[in-house]
């Protein structure tokens, strides 16, 4: 992948991307409890925000089913295969649940497992995915967890859905570093959160609890490179993640440091922008990562995949030819294992 490399005369177009809504539509699927020996005897609950309306549909990676209705559980509705008009398989090793209008458009999904990308990883058994939503400060937070007692028909919570992490952190030599800034971020439906979870001891080591969520983990001392990792959190345990060696920056390396762009990911303004047939999308990497760009349209149906694969850190571009598409406004979204970013773009013919 060519480095991204563009000087237009007059014009600002390296500008940051704000973290925005995801496409899709969230909070419609509030829990989803699946069976290890049956993929067909799975039960979905509905968040309270959820109606019915005549033509929606799941589906997921094997197939779809038209919802014909729903049980009323407590204060819920829930969804089995009872309630569809064909019988739909789940995998619970790994799957894409995805709720639709009528119309195709997708209004909410559950990801887990190792495909696309996964927010969390498979659940093990009798542990349900439930969606954590709640306002903190003025701030909405919602991510996907595993709730080792689900909650089907009442509300989502976290009791026996938290776990714990630990370990160690050694420079390359094997001495234990105190001080270290262990920093714990998730994307989540378009939205980043992080927080200084904990700093090391004396010993190098660390603790902190969380949502069994799929974190990661940025660990940063002055002086020294940063790394990265990424673990599964599971609920009722406490995970063991395996030792940090940081490297100590030389002397040079620690003035080129203070040039280094910010360790965050950024999209960029495509060019030309309004375009007629094709135009370029650029995006920076801080780190080497899993990466999907896709277009979709405004109403939230994806369009086209530009690229899905692993990619080195640095900046990149991107060619897209719309020739084949009307004339109007396009959302390309860069999405990795720990950001989705989204601008506009205007198609003119």
């Amino acid at each position: 992948m060519k480095r991204f490399i563009l000087i237009y005369a007059g014009l600002s177009v390296l500008l940051l991307s704000g973290l925005q809504a995801n496409p899709l539509i969230a909070h419609y699927l509030s829990e989803l409890l699946l069976d290890q020996e049956d993929s067909y005897a799975w039960r979905l609950e509905m968040t309270q925000q959820w109606t019915l309306e005549d033509g929606q549909y799941l589906t997921s990676l094997s197939g779809q089913g038209v919802i014909t209705g729903y049980t009323v559980v407590g204060n819920f509705a829930v969804i089995t295969n009872d309630n569809l008009e064909s019988q739909l398989s789940i995998n619970p090793d790994g799957d894409i649940l995805q709720l639709h209008d009528p119309t195709g458009a997708v209004m909410d999904e559950i990801r887990f497992g190792r495909v696309e990308q996964p927010y969390i990883l498979a659940p093990i058994k009798e542990m349900s995915i439930s969606l954590h939503d709640e306002v903190v400060n003025e701030t909405q937070t919602y991510f996907r967890y595993f709730d080792a007692s689900p909650t089907i028909g009442e509300s989502n919570d976290g009791i026996n859905g938290t776990g714990a992490l630990n370990g160690l952190v050694y420079d390359e030599t094997g001495i234990p570093l105190a001080g270290v800034e262990v920093l714990a971020y998730f994307i989540a439906q378009g939205q980043y959160f992080s927080e200084v979870e904990d700093v090391t001891a004396e010993d190098g080591s660390f603790i902190f609890e969380s949502y069994a969520r799929l974190d990661s983990l940025r660990f940063f001392k002055d002086g020294y490179e940063e790394e990265i990792r990424r673990q599964q959190i599971w609920p009722d345990s406490t995970v063991e993640l395996e030792t940090v060696f940081m490297k100590k920056l030389s002397a040079i390396e620690k003035n080129l440091s203070s040039d280094l762009p910010l360790r965050e990911y950024r999209l960029y303004t495509n060019y030309p922008n309004p375009f007629n047939a094709s135009t370029v999308i650029g995006y920076y990497l801080p780190y080497s990562d899993l990466v999907e760009v896709t277009i979709y349209d405004v109403q939230g149906k994806k369009i086209e995949t530009l690229y899905s694969g692993y990619q080195e850190h640095g900046q990149h571009l991107l060619s897209w030819n719309a020739a084949y598409l009307s004339s109007g406004i396009y959302i390309y979204q860069l999405q990795t294992s720990s950001a989705v970013l989204q601008k506009k773009c205007l198609l003119i013919k």
